[in-house]
């Protein structure tokens, strides 16, 4: 029976590893996604504001007022600089499959079975979460009044 132990505990720390590499992976896409959307929100600032001072000179030619050409080849060649700048910063996307919880098929197969076929202490299928749930609050509200009481009466010495 040890030997099934020992088994059983190799493969629910190698699950438990592949669920840490899994959830560092899925923290390091969220970090790149957050830094490459500030990179291309700058980048969308600067080009806007390139693209922005660029259309008002041409407006302000429209209207008759003389503007240097040095000054708009200046401003042209910032506004295709900051446009490329943009499209160089790739955001990937986060999806909804990054922000949930995997699934543990390999522990979902583990759990309760060695290999006899012998059910050992399995009650997933027994137990409902809700109120398994609703078990472990009352037991914290149970222990939180008791250390109160206990608190209360230490107070009291």
């Amino acid at each position: 029976m040890d030997h099934v132990r020992q088994v059983h505990r190799r493969e629910l720390t190698s699950e438990m590893s592949c669920i840490g590499a899994a959830a560092a992976d899925r923290f390091d896409k969220f970090r790149r996604y957050m830094v490459n959307r500030d990179k291309r929100e700058e980048k969308l600032v600067l080009h806007s504001q390139a693209f922005g001072t660029l259309d008002g000179l041409g407006m302000l030619e429209e209207w008759g007022m003389p503007v240097p050409k040095k000054l708009k080849d200046i401003l042209s060649a910032n506004e295709v600089k900051f446009k490329e700048e943009l499209e160089g910063v790739i955001v990937e996307d986060i999806t909804d499959h990054d922000l949930a919880v995997s699934s543990l098929p390999r522990l979902e197969g583990l759990q309760g079975s060695n290999q006899f076929g012998l059910n050992v202490g399995s009650n997933i299928e027994v137990v409902d979460p809700a109120a398994a749930c609703e078990v472990s609050i009352q037991e914290i509200r149970t222990a939180g009044t008791i250390g109160a009481a206990v608190l209360g009466s230490i107070a009291e010495d």
